[in-house]
């Protein structure tokens, strides 16, 4: 059974259990079966993808800094780039729409 709970600060979650419902922390209260609430359920379920769309952000920021760090690099040594300046360009307009997303 899945229930929804609620927390101090009015984040609402669900919590799936197999037998009877354990004992919930300081602060969390129960506010009903999963399947009696669907309006609650489907809030959690956008908030649950909109976390995840700002994980993948976050992932692209990460994973391409030492791209950004190498091109700088390159043209501040005066070396050839592995990058063409279209490229980078578009690098940074990603990086940059990641940022408009978080």
């Amino acid at each position: 059974m899945k229930y929804i709970v609620q927390n101090s600060e009015g984040k609402k979650m669900f919590i799936e259990v197999v037998s009877s419902l354990p004992q919930l922390p300081e602060g969390f209260q129960v506010l009903g079966l999963a399947d009696e609430l669907p309006e609650a359920m489907a809030e959690i379920e956008a908030a649950t993808q909109a976390d995840s769309a700002k994980a993948e952000a976050r992932k692209l920021l990460a994973d391409t800094d030492w791209k950004v760090i190498r091109h700088r690099d390159q043209v501040d040594a005066g070396t050839p780039t592995s990058m063409t300046a279209e490229e980078f360009a578009q690098l940074l307009a990603d990086r940059q729409a990641a940022r408009d997303a978080i």
